[in-house]
Formats: structure tokens, sequence, C-alpha cells
């Protein structure tokens, strides 16, 4: 796919925008957020987890990516009240989404006034609704669009199909013409305040997580077609799970 002169992604909505019945979500995935806030800039907030992904030729799911699954924009609207909003929104139907960090954007840690940050008060909102205070997303520019463009190129991220200002937003991030290894950074328009918070949901939580060590069990046996070897399996690696436990008996001293 051909992209114009300066485009910094290699975006190609065929191959990285994803439908609900592609994705395999799993519960054991860490969930995350990453947010650009901004006043007169929007505030725009996105939503990150860890999934399999099926397709024709895979219909095991194998092939894991990030993906971003929810988006959500705001304008003109003050700290508390987005956090607010921030928070109603985190629930996939009637499940609240067990997210375990927020990234918002690092220059928000600064104080306001004496005692508060923008990211202490958007904090005070998140605890009320058992959610992390957020964290200081990581803003390194060129390493975090390098980043970017690798995964986008090997498809290891995605964006699902509602997120729909994110879609319409990575085409159109340009390099900028004093550094062609960042990206512009200056301007009001939508796609810059999106294209930061997508930024900083990948950079700040991308590295992949361990598979558990029972969901692993239960691949391998759901993949034994034949009942009676299944529950031998199961047998064994139940009974090497237990041999691993180790007992320690304290010595009292009569």
């Amino acid at each position: 796919m051909r992209h114009p002169p300066g485009n910094l992604q290699n975006w190609d909505p065929q191959r990285h925008v994803k439908s609900f019945s592609q994705c395999v979500f799993e519960s054991w995935q860490p969930r995350w957020m990453s947010i650009d806030w901004g006043f007169e800039h929007a505030t725009v907030a996105l939503w990150w987890t860890r999934v399999r992904i099926k397709t024709d030729l895979d219909q095991k799911a194998e092939h894991t990516v990030l993906l971003c699954y929810r988006q959500l924009v705001m304008r003109q609207m003050n700290e508390q009240l987005a956090a607010e909003r921030i928070a109603a929104a985190n629930h996939t139907g009637d499940k609240f989404d067990p997210i375990q960090h927020i990234y918002l954007s690092p220059d928000r840690f600064s104080k306001i006034d004496q005692h508060h940050s923008i990211a202490d008060k958007m904090g005070d909102i998140f605890v009320q609704y058992d959610l992390p205070r957020p964290e200081r997303a990581n803003n390194r520019r060129v390493d975090g669009w390098r980043l970017c463009y690798t995964l986008l190129d090997t498809d290891g991220v995605a964006v699902l199909d509602n997120c729909v200002d994110v879609i319409d937003s990575i085409p159109k991030l340009m390099r900028d013409e004093k550094n062609i290894e960042d990206a512009q950074k200056e301007g009001n328009e939508l796609f810059l305040d999106v294209c930061e918070s997508f930024r900083y949901g990948v950079m700040s939580y991308g590295s992949e997580q361990a598979i558990p060590r029972e969901v692993q069990m239960q691949r391998e046996i759901m993949s034994i077609k034949d009942n009676t070897q299944k529950y031998q399996r199961y047998l064994e690696l139940t009974a090497k799970r237990a041999s691993d436990i180790v007992f320690t008996i304290s010595r009292r001293r009569w």
C-alpha cells in the first residue's frame, strides 16, 4: 500500500482493522488505558489489551496482537468530568473492565495549584470506581513512533472497527519536517491528539505477557480429539503440577 510523501505510519485498514468476531479476548491478558488530556484540545482515552486473532488460515488464533478496542473523545471538559466519563465507559456489556494501568500525558503531572495536578484530580475520581491512579506515559517520541511503525509492519498491533477516530487518524499522521524520525505535534487537529494517545498506549505497555500455565494446559488438552487420550493427558499434566509444589516443614526446637 502506497502512502503520501512524509507519511509516518505504514497503515493498511485491511490488515490492521479487526471486527469483534475476529478477536479472542482472554481474561488473563492485561488491560490498560492511554489518555491524552486536553481542554482546548480534545481529551482522547483509548482502551487496550492483547487478543488472539482468528483468520481463514488460522482458526485456532495462535497469533496475538496489541488491540485498541475502545475510544472515548471529549472536548472542553475539565479533568474531573473527563475522568467521570472515562470511568462510566469502562465496561464491556455489563462487565467492568479490569484495568491494571492508566497511562496519562506526562505533562499533566505538574501541579496546577498548591497541592494538586490534573493527574491527582483524575486519580481521585478513578479510585472511586476501583480504577488505578494514572501513571506517566512513556513519552520517548522517536522510540514510540518507531515501535508503532514496527508493530504495524509486522501485524503486531490492531484496532477494533468501532474505534472510528483511531482508524481515521493514523493515516493522517505526517513526519516532522525538522526531525523526520519524529511525527508532527503542533496543531489543533483531532488526529494529532488521537495519535498521541495511541503512541502512549503502545509504548507504555507493549510487552507481551507470559501465558499462565493453566491456560497452556487447557489449550493442550482441548487440542486432543480423542476423549480417552485427553483425559490421560489431563492426569499427566495435573500430576506434574502437583509434583512441582514444594512443601516446607519448619524445624522446631524442643
